[in-house]
Order: C-alpha cells, then sequence, then structure tokens
C-alpha cells in the first residue's frame, strides 16, 4: 500500500538502518517512528528537515513522486539523442567518403562541403531579410494563417532568481515572446495573465537550467498544491518546489516545505507565522531551457 508511512520505511531501509537507529538520526524514539511508518501518527516539519540531512527523499515520501530522479533520465536522454542527432550527418557523409576512393573522394567531400555552405548562407540571408524587411518576396510567400496562432507574453528584462534577486518590478517590462494560442489555451492559460522571466542560479537544476526562462501564471497564486512556484519572502523573490503539509478545511497549508530541485541542498520548512512571510506571485507553467 503507497502510503508516507510506506515510502517513509522505504527510505530508512535503503540507508540501512533500523526504527532505532533511524530515530536517533532524526531526533524520535523507536516508538514513534514506528507510529509514523505505521501511519498512526503524521511527523512535523522539524523531523522532516532531519530526514533531508540524514539522505532521506523528501519530496518522495511526501509525494510518492520521485520527480528528480525522472527529470535527470529524461534530460540525459534529451541530451544523447540530440548529440546522436547532431554527429549523424557527419558520421555518414564519412562512411561514403570511405567507400569511394582516389578523386571521387575528393569530389564527394569538395561537394558536400560546397552544398552545406551554400545552404548555410542562404539560411543566414533569408533570415536577416525576414528580420530586417529585405526579403519582400520571401515574406509574401508565407502563409500568414500560421501567424494567427501566435500571440505575445510579455517578457521581463529583470530575472527572477532561485536564489535571492528581486523579481520585476512594476514597468521592468523589456519586450514581448510570441507563444502559441493553441499551447496557451490547450494549458488554459491566459497571455494578458502569464510573464516570462530569466532564472539565474542552479538551485532548481536539472528542473530549470541556469539562464532559463520560465513562463509564470500570475493569476495562480493558491498553495495549497505542490508546484514550482515564483514567491516573495521578506523582501526577496525566489522560484522553488513547494509541497503543502496538512491542509486545513479552510484551504490553508498548516506548512509549507520549500524544495529545491538540486539534491546538494537541503529543503526548508516553515509553519505558523513564517506562512505570512511568503507571497505568491505565479505559478512556473513552462521552462524554456538553452540546450
Amino acid at each position: 500500500m503507497d502510503t508516507l508511512g510506506f515510502r517513509l520505511r522505504q527510505e530508512r531501509e535503503a540507508l540501512g538502518l533500523n526504527q532505532g537507529d533511524f530515530g536517533i538520526l532524526v531526533g524520535v524514539k523507536k516508538n514513534a517512528q514506528l507510529n509514523y511508518e505505521a501511519g498512526r501518527r503524521s511527523p512535523d516539519g522539524e523531523y522532516f528537515m532531519a530526514a533531508a540531512k540524514a539522505g532521506v527523499d523528501v519530496l518522495y515520501v511526501l509525494t510518492g513522486v520521485s520527480e528528480k530522479r525522472e527529470i535527470s533520465k529524461a534530460m540525459n536522454d534529451i541530451y544523447t539523442k540530440a548529440k546522436e542527432e547532431a554527429f549523424r550527418p557527419g558520421m555518414e557523409a564519412l562512411k561514403r567518403a570511405n567507400e569511394a576512393e582516389g578523386e571521387a573522394v575528393a569530389k564527394i567531400i569538395e561537394d558536400a562541403r560546397r552544398s552545406e555552405m551554400e545552404a548555410f548562407q542562404n539560411s543566414v540571408k533569408a533570415t536577416r531579410d525576414s528580420w530586417t524587411g529585405q526579403g519582400e518576396r520571401a515574406t509574401q510567400e508565407v502563409d500568414r494563417s500560421n501567424l494567427n496562432d501566435f500571440t505575445l507574453v510579455r517578457r521581463f528584462d529583470i530575472g527572477l532568481s532561485d536564489g535571492a534577486r528581486l523579481i520585476p518590478v512594476e514597468n521592468a517590462e523589456a519586450d514581448h515572446i510570441a507563444v502559441s494560442r493553441s499551447w496557451l489555451c490547450k494549458h488554459n492559460l491566459a497571455a494578458d495573465l502569464c510573464v516570462l522571466v530569466k532564472v539565474s542560479g542552479d538551485s532548481m537544476s536539472p528542473t530549470i537550467p541556469d539562464e532559463s526562462l520560465v513562463l509564470v501564471d500570475i493569476s495562480d497564486t493558491r498553495n495549497t498544491r505542490e508546484g514550482i512556484y515564483a514567491f516573495r519572502r521578506r523582501g526577496e523573490a525566489f522560484i522553488k518546489r513547494l509541497v503543502p503539509v496538512g491542509v486545513t478545511e479552510d484551504d490553508k497549508p498548516g506548512a509549507l516545505v520549500i524544495v529545491s530541485d538540486n539534491p546538494s541542498i537541503a529543503p526548508e520548512t516553515i509553519s505558523g507565522e513564517g506562512l505570512a512571510d511568503i507571497r505568491i506571485v505565479g505559478r512556473v507553467k513552462c521552462v524554456i531551457a538553452n540546450l
């Protein structure tokens, strides 16, 4: 049965510790640890902080999802595939060259080099003409019906830090970026209620790489669902994963676990008066990373 207590027991056994020894690490007695794993009682925030320092995957215990491992695997798969795709044309050209002999080899290589150079130059020229308005003929041939599927989303020049940099201030808008209307509709997003800001730092890596753009839905400010949020705290702005614990009947969390997806950074649990310091700006809906 996949319960919090069951997952807690899995993590303890993965560390090779019995209930008594594990209880010493997290500051509770053996009977308390037994009750937590049996589901008769729920641990508090201090317990989870100590468990995280002991090597427990707190996010997995709380949610049942070990997202860090899944994301790391997905990123590695994407990188491997991209690398294979990048090298495939060169390897195929080399194979063809090795099959040829003498002057034929030189001719194949020269023709391939000339063809690729011409294609590259044409691509650069077409792009330059499109942006500067010099390519009127090319512009006229664009299927304008496709452009109707795009709308503009505000982008801010001031980056949002996953460490401690201020969120964009009012009137700090830099420009706009075109985003697919159908994509926004599919995800129930409105362009005028979304902003794009740059994230600096690696505390949310690999989920959000350094220097990535994130799309923030500023209409979603609830903190009773787990997710990655942009929020203010004590005059500073952050982007972190928030995991609510003990949501009350009036839809308020009893505590919040602030999680950095970078496994080298321990989670932080806040409760009581500390919750008043949290001001949700919006929920991160999309990450645009530089590969």
